[in-house]
């Protein structure tokens, strides 16, 4: 495989996750997303502190997805999923709207020789079936998600710091805090909670 690659105009390097060395991912070397008002968030060149907590702790508590049937919500760079077939999910999907995640999770997988399901779909229309976990990184900034994972998903469990208000009203059941001296979006660092949505 190429150490470099370029998509969607953007420069990618093959490189080991800080806080979750046993993945490496295409990322690229700035420091923070860069976008207009009207762009989306870059959510597929880096990764971002909520999905590196939560792959972290997915592969130290592997009982959580092990033998099971996984999905990756919002997957982005697909660390999160990556990881979850790492500890041992029987299978995984990586869900995600966007084409640039789409690729960079095909070339991310293969980086990490696993074998994961990707599917193109809006979050607010997905309805998959037999499914015995949810998994999501770095929730984006919508104030309907929250409610509508709760009413719509059965199991799902969340890894982001408490980036708006509202988040804290659904944020009850921390399992786990990881701080990451990472500087990343403005910021030198993050205390990053992983927890249950609907429990």
């Amino acid at each position: 495989m190429d150490d470099v690659v370029t998509i969607h105009k953007r420069i990618l390097r093959l490189q080991e996750v800080y806080h979750v060395p046993e993945i490496k991912l295409y990322l690229s070397d700035r420091e923070t997303h860069r976008r207009k008002p009207t762009d989306r968030f870059d959510c597929w060149p880096h990764a971002w502190v909520g999905g590196q907590a939560l792959a972290r702790y997915v592969l130290d508590n592997p009982d959580i997805v092990a033998g099971k049937t996984v999905v990756d919500l919002a997957s982005g760079s697909g660390i999160v999923a990556i990881a979850a077939k790492l500890a041992g999910a029987s299978k995984v999907i990586a869900m995600d709207d966007y084409d640039p995640c789409i690729e960079c999770i095909k070339l991310n997988a293969k980086a990490n020789n696993v074998d994961i399901e990707i599917q193109k779909h809006d979050i607010f229309t997905y309805s998959p079936n037999n499914v015995d976990l949810f998994l999501m990184g770095d929730p984006f900034l919508n104030v309907d998600l929250f409610p509508y994972l709760k009413s719509s998903f059965n199991r799902v469990l969340i890894g982001c710091p408490n980036r708006m208000s509202h988040y804290s009203s659904y944020m009850k059941n921390v399992v786990k805090t990881y701080h990451l001296d990472i500087k990343f979006d403005g910021e030198p660092e993050y205390d990053v909670n992983i927890w249950w949505l609907n429990e």
